[in-house]
């Protein structure tokens, strides 16, 4: 709305400096034209003055003569007078004398016969002005009159007067009007003007002779003093355009051009809006780029031609281990470790050089210590006008996690199908060897032993697959659990009592440090076994032949802590911080001495948490290690009805 209310602003007003340059043109313009119109018509004044004063001042002359000879006129000598005037006055027709206001001599009387004997008083048009000139005692001039004669005529009427100021009569010289038009035409048809005379009558102004159309406006006008009489010449130039009109082109073209102005203006707004439009949008993408660029969960980085580092986000930083802005202006190739370097090196200067559209492969880069780091390495170009231009955007995803859930998943093939090989094959050959002989009427106890291997084995089966199920409803967040108040020492009695024939194959003693008073907590009781029963076996296999395994229940803080002690090796220190991950072991070899799916300590996590208990361990390698498991102590009465102690559990050796 601004750049239309700026574009018509600026159109008015272009279009009004316009017309008042224009304005003051034109009246420039028609200033020169009247002065050279008043110029030209005073020529046309001074042809009319000059003749007709010249022709008063002859019938001055004859007047003079008139009152010389004391108004006796001699014919001879009257008519070499008249015949002299009349070869000085050009355009003079006729003089004429009117003695006793009675037109008695007429020269030349040839075609002025009609005139002859006129008597002034008869002639009611003439009569008064006569009349008038003879009481003013000054000459006047008449006319333009329509002769008897025939014609128009323009009449000097001079008084005369003789001594003591007896009226003798009058001298009247008649001009031929129409002769004199003829001048005054041909005049100002050579100065190309329109010519209007006026004179004043006693009933107004009267127009007595035009030439050319009259104009409204752009007329000079010019006054004409003649004796007795005051004319008024207008007059105005002829095939001239006028100034309005030749300026009315002008006009136009101003308008266009204002309207072109303001055209220019409004594209020029309009351009600068959109440029002003774009630069925010283009400022806005690159803050959103910025933002994006600086809080993506991967690694980003900005490389330029010379493949040096310009911009890194801080997800890369933490990735190589260096603090935000250490790595600009560093050789990227700096970081990619050596195996990766010449394939690295060649992909990144194609990508450059725009052979190689967007490119992505693992790679391995080299954090500030040292060590390596798994990646997925994305490429792309960022275009620019010139190849010193054109930068590389590099995505860096870090996958050790995923190599690590790789190899655990490698692990836990390879430990499931240990695990199953294992009990598979002592269950199928001991069927087979049933099947394929007469052992059990030969030898019934050994028959017997087959058949217990068998079931041993098949319960080791159906506790690994318990484990993986449940390992499975726990992720999958379906696990329920029956929550009741319980006394933790019947837990733990009831778990060495399931677990000591596996004790006894290992020659383990388990001893059992348990309080006097009961203690209660909130638990799912055949969970909470399953639990301390994992503690139990864990302790059994890695203890030393001949060893004891410790259970004891304990209160710390308000919390009962149920504990299974052994006295083995202990824990690694580099296995301590994924011991309760799932598929985790210290020895994940297929060769290992001790078996087990790495799935017991964390499906133990999952319980106790789900509890509301928390799990733990501490060890000192080869001295003790304890694991643990805390919970909140209840403080309702206890009823030995609210713990039925119902489930079966199967111990890692399959016995019930």
């Amino acid at each position: 709305m601004r750049k239309y209310l700026v574009a018509c602003s600026i159109f008015i007003f272009v279009t009004g400096i316009v017309e008042l340059i224009l304005f003051q043109e034109i009246r420039r313009q028609e200033l020169i034209q009247h002065r050279n119109t008043l110029s030209q018509a005073g020529e046309i004044r001074g042809i009319l003055q000059s003749e007709l004063n010249a022709t008063l001042h002859l019938a001055t002359g004859l007047v003079s003569y008139i009152q010389a000879n004391k108004g006796i006129i001699k014919p001879d000598d009257l008519s070499f007078w008249l015949e002299s005037l009349i070869r000085q006055g050009k355009y003079i027709r006729n003089i004429g004398l009117a003695p006793g206001n009675r037109l008695t001599y007429i020269y030349p009387l040839e075609g002025n016969e009609a005139a002859l004997g006129l008597y002034y008083p008869d002639l009611p048009q003439q009569w008064p002005a006569v009349e008038r000139t003879i009481k003013e005692r000054q000459a006047k001039l008449a006319g333009p009159i329509e002769l008897v004669q025939g014609g128009n005529g323009l009449i000097y009427r001079v008084p005369v007067f003789l001594e003591y100021d007896q009226y003798w009569g009058l001298v009247s010289t008649v001009i031929n009007a129409d002769h004199l038009y003829d001048v005054v035409r041909e005049t100002a048809a050579e100065l190309q003007l329109g010519v209007i005379l006026k004179r004043d009558t006693d009933i107004g102004t009267q127009t007595f002779f035009k030439t050319g159309d009259y104009p409204s406006r752009a007329k000079s006008s010019l006054t004409i003093q003649l004796p007795g009489a005051v004319w008024t010449m207008d007059a105005f130039p002829l095939g001239i355009v006028s100034a309005e009109q030749h300026y009315r082109a002008l006009r136009i073209w101003g308008a266009i051009g204002s309207f072109l102005i303001s055209l220019l203006v409004y594209s020029f707004l309009s351009a600068r809006e959109k440029h002003i439009r774009v630069e925010k949008d283009k400022q806005h993408v690159e803050t959103r780029f910025t933002s994006a660029f600086e809080m993506a969960p991967i690694g980003m980085v900005i490389v330029d031609h010379e493949l040096r580092i310009e911009s890194a986000n801080a997800a890369f930083h933490h990735m190589i281990k260096c603090e935000p802005g250490t790595l600009i202006d560093k050789p990227i190739m700096k970081l990619i470790s050596p195996a990766f370097l010449n394939k690295t090196l060649a992909e990144l200067n194609a990508s450059l050089s725009q052979e190689r559209g967007p490119q992505s492969w693992e790679m391995t880069l080299s954090n500030i210590d040292g060590e390596p780091v798994d990646i997925m390495f994305h490429m792309a170009g960022l275009q620019g006008k010139t190849k010193g231009s054109r930068k590389l955007l590099l995505q860096i995803h870090d996958i050790r996690e995923r190599k690590r859930l790789e190899r655990m998943k490698n692990q836990f093939v390879s430990t499931v199908s240990h695990e199953l090989r294992t009990p598979i094959t002592s269950v199928s050959g001991s069927l087979s060897l049933l099947a394929k002989t007469d052992i059990l009427d030969t030898d019934p106890n050994r028959a017997r032993d087959l058949i217990g291997i068998a079931i041993r084995n098949s319960k080791r089966l159906q506790l690994l697959i318990n484990d993986l199920l449940d390992m499975e409803k726990i992720s999958a967040g379906m696990l329920s659990l029956k929550i009741r108040r319980l006394d933790p020492s019947d837990v733990l009695k009831q778990a060495v009592e399931t677990l000591q024939p596996f004790a006894d194959q290992y020659k383990i003693t388990i001893e059992s440090k348990l309080p006097e008073q009961s203690l209660h907590i909130e638990a799912d009781d055949s969970r909470l076994l399953q639990v301390l029963a994992n503690f139990l076996s864990n302790a059994i296999k890695f203890s030393c032949e001949g060893g004891t395994v410790t259970v004891a229940l304990e209160t710390i803080e308000q919390h009962a802590r149920l504990s299974v002690i052994d006295h083995g090796p202990g824990i690694t220190e580099g296995f301590r911080e994924r011991i309760f991950n799932r598929f985790s072991q210290a020895d994940s070899s297929d060769s290992r001495i001790k078996g087990g799916t790495g799935l017991g300590l964390a499906i133990s996590k999952d319980l106790v948490e789900k509890m509301g208990g928390t799990i733990g361990f501490e060890s000192e390698p080869n001295v003790e290690t304890r694991f643990y498991a805390e919970f909140p102590l209840s403080t309702e009465p206890y009823s030995s009805d609210d713990f039925p102690l119902s489930t079966e559990y199967s111990s890692p050796d399959g016995l019930s």
